[in-house]
């Protein structure tokens, strides 16, 4: 492999710090190919240059310091291996990678950060500093951490990480009064959303959404697969006929348990259709519930909601969503329906606040990313 001296563009030696930014660059390559392994990027720096690199391609594939280091014919006694996150010390799908540093003669190791998945946990540093391997832990953390932040939110709250997207106008409206909505945005809001949903697990709609606008929830502006898709449907009231029941994804319906014993389950499961049962209060889907089932029953760790103002109300004054994706069309709609019609709040005290993580002009319109403040 070539090595990338000046991948920095400065023409000067890279540093650590450096090289762990080049490694979480590697880490979203990986984007919708390795689910439900996390992101993870390797870089083998020499003397001030970068001699291999490597990332986790696929799923069941070789992870990201095997990559890196089968690059290399030989290591030097003095390399430094960088990786945004731990090194695995079990075998899963791969043998694991502690030994291949251990086995390449690698005597530094930088990490980004700790991976808290129960058979790693801390035991891969734990393993290389065994072997007299110098690790150091925590470099560029946060950065690494918001890569994984999907996986890491799903290892430890054992429940999906989720993402409210909202489409609206200056005015905060989804939709005019009497109920259009299609587009509100722009087609290059749109196709940030279709790169969303290829990089998430799955993305969740409302009853009503499906009744007012029968969508596909296909990745279709933009390359990369289906994501999975969920319906919220306590009564079982939606066909099997809907196109987000169309079999070009897994899909699943939350219902309630009496809904899962009826003919439209059976009708619905005998189409491929995962029916799943999630307990009701105060006569809606327990949304709390669903999210810890389908992670438990169906590995879901990533959602994009893609919510009408019932569901997008819900999630806020639950607190649910870990982002909240605003796209805002500049124009105002006036009467029309407001995203988060449901949320009540008397005092501005009392307001729902969110960190600003990101702004981004796309021809016109702004997207918004703001995340749930610590």
């Amino acid at each position: 492999m070539k090595p990338a001296r000046s991948w920095n563009g400065k023409g000067a030696s890279v540093t650590v710090d450096e090289a762990m930014g080049r490694a979480i660059e590697l880490a979203q390559r990986g984007q919708a190919h390795v689910a439900p392994n996390p992101l993870v990027g390797c870089v083998v720096l020499h003397d001030g240059t970068i001699i291999a690199e490597g990332w986790h391609e696929r799923f069941g594939g070789p992870h990201a310091e095997v990559n890196a280091l089968s690059a290399l014919e030989s290591v030097p006694d003095d390399a430094i291996l960088v990786c945004t996150l731990e090194p695995c010390s079990h075998t899963g799908k791969t043998p694991p990678c502690t030994e291949a540093i251990i086995a390449a003669g690698i005597r530094h190791v930088v990490v980004g950060t700790i991976d808290p998945f129960h058979a790693v946990a801390g035991r891969g540093i734990a393993r290389l500093r065994e072997a007299g391997i110098r690790v150091d832990v925590g470099v560029r953390e946060r950065e690494c951490a918001w890569v994984n932040r999907m996986f890491l939110h799903a290892v430890v709250r054992k429940e999906p990480y989720v993402i409210l997207k909202v489409a609206q106008s200056l005015d905060g409206c989804t939709a005019t009064a009497n109920g259009e909505s299609a587009w509100i945005t722009n087609e290059h809001s749109r196709r940030r959303v279709h790169e969303l949903r290829s990089v998430v697990d799955a993305v969740c709609v409302g009853k009503g959404t499906v009744l007012i606008d029968n969508p596909s929830l296909t990745v279709r502006l933009t390359e990369g697969r289906n994501p999975s898709r969920i319906v919220l449907d306590k009564d079982l009231s939606i066909g099997g006929e809907a196109n987000v029941y169309l079999p070009s994804a897994r899909r699943i319906v939350c219902c309630s348990p009496e809904a899962r014993r009826s003919d439209a389950a059976t009708r619905l499961a005998d189409g491929g259709v995962h029916v799943l049962a999630v307990p009701v209060a105060d006569g809606h889907l327990d949304l709390r519930a669903a999210l810890r089932s389908l992670y438990a029953e169906h590995a879901v760790q990533s959602i994009m909601v893609e919510a009408g103002p019932g569901l997008a109300s819900a999630m806020i004054n639950l607190d649910i969503p870990q982002e909240v994706h605003v796209h805002v069309a500049p124009i105002i709609l006036g009467d029309g329906r407001h995203a988060f019609r449901g949320v009540h709040t008397d005092r501005l005290s009392d307001a729902r606040a969110y960190a600003v993580h990101s702004v981004e002009h796309l021809h016109g319109d702004v997207l918004m990313i703001l995340t749930k403040k610590a």
